[in-house]
């Protein structure tokens, strides 16, 4: 089924779909998405299991060549009715105003979020309406579609497939990210002061992971504030590693950008570098505290090199060698 999703859509790609023949594959994608969602799908017995946002290889295989199709093909006055109303369809199932059961609900999130994606790529502009209701669905009261709904935004944001490339036939406007997050940014910013905070403060930090950096430096100002109080009010695990991509990435472009923010953030570093889930987080958070070793953070000596000791022994070589790098910095101090 997957190669034959693959084969239409590498039609689609080339322009060899006509437009009735389009209508026609979307119809039966979405029939088939809507039928495999019919089975309540048990959950785990984990204890992340109220928080799992995964689709089903089958299912997410669907997805993926019906947001390509919308992506590539014209987009018919017919065409754009349809899609229209599968993807509202989509938001009465996520926002519960059906009787769908749990699993279909987050289902529908992520699937209204490739949606979302192939239509805010193209500057449809259908794209406004269908962020809104992606930015909504932060607030959920089921933990785990509000988490569909976070997920959503990475989805949107992010290069999660190749299909979705100008070299691939991808209808790509120009700034789409930027635009997405005008949409999206004041909507998560007002659910920070709500019974949402916890995801709001995820859903920033996630739209700031995809932001091209001069966008993220050109809001700083607003931007700033944000991911330090994620981090410092956070215990979420995802939250993290996130926030120490992008202070990397701040970092190795304009140094003094960020030490305005190292007090506040130096704990969460020296912990990521100590204790990072990935040999790719702990030598971002290591090469980060390199970087800022000088004479005006000095004061932090101490708490940085007793707290990046564990460094020194980790198993992976790599994570040794930057830790004695840092190490050596901040002792020179």
């Amino acid at each position: 089924m997957r190669m034959l999703l693959q084969v239409v859509s590498a039609q689609n790609t080339y322009g060899r779909l006509e437009n009735e023949q389009c209508t026609l594959f979307l119809e039966a994608l979405q029939s088939m998405m809507v039928n495999s969602m019919q089975v309540e799908k048990p959950l785990a017995h984990t204890s992340t299991a109220t928080t799992t946002t995964e689709l089903s290889t089958f299912l997410e295989s669907l997805i993926l060549c019906y947001a390509e199709l919308v992506n590539k093909s014209e987009l018919t006055e017919k065409l754009s009715s349809m899609t229209g109303n599968f993807a509202k369809s989509l938001e009465d199932c996520a926002f519960g105003r059906n009787a769908a059961g749990t699993s279909a609900r987050r289902d529908s999130v992520v699937m209204l979020a490739w949606i979302t994606k192939a239509l805010v790529m193209r500057g449809a502009a259908q794209a406004k309406s269908l962020s809104t209701s992606l930015c909504e669905l932060l607030a959920a009261p089921d933990p785990g579609v509000a988490r569909a709904a976070v997920r959503g935004l990475a989805i949107v944001l992010g290069d999660r497939s190749c299909a979705f490339e100008k070299s691939n036939g991808a209808k790509v406007s120009l700034f789409f990210r930027q635009r997405f997050f005008s949409y999206s940014f004041p909507l998560v910013k007002a659910q920070l002061d709500t019974g949402a905070a916890a995801t709001a403060k995820l859903a920033v930090v996630t739209l700031a992971r995809y932001l091209p950096l001069d966008v993220l430096l050109r809001d700083k100002e607003e931007i700033f504030p944000l991911l330090e109080t994620s981090v410092r009010d956070t215990d979420d695990p995802e939250i993290l590693p996130m926030v120490v991509e992008i202070l990397h990435s701040i970092v190795k472009r304009d140094i003094a950008t960020a030490r305005p923010m190292f007090a506040a953030i130096v704990p969460a570093l020296v912990q990521s570098a100590s204790h990072g889930r990935t040999v790719r987080v702990r030598i971002l958070a290591l090469d980060c505290l390199v970087s800022f070793a000088s004479d005006s953070t000095k004061d932090s000596k101490k708490a940085i090199l007793r707290g990046i000791k564990p460094t020194l022994d980790d198993e992976v070589r790599a994570v040794r060698r930057f830790g004695s790098l840092c190490s050596n910095k901040w002792s020179a101090l």
